[in-house]
């Protein structure tokens, strides 16, 4: 994680290896699940 706290673009590269996957509602709320750790969840939640 600390690799990617310095820098000022997201790469195709970087999004791969953060996140584990993105999900759009109907309602069109973003869920996105990170894979910071294999025990924890984390989850961001965008309207």
């Amino acid at each position: 994680m600390e690799q990617f706290m310095e820098l000022n673009e997201l790469t195709t590269d970087m999004l791969h290896r953060l996140v584990n996957k993105i999900v759009v509602q109907t309602d069109g709320k973003v869920n996105i699940h990170y894979k910071f750790t294999a025990t924890a969840h984390i989850s961001a939640y965008f309207q």
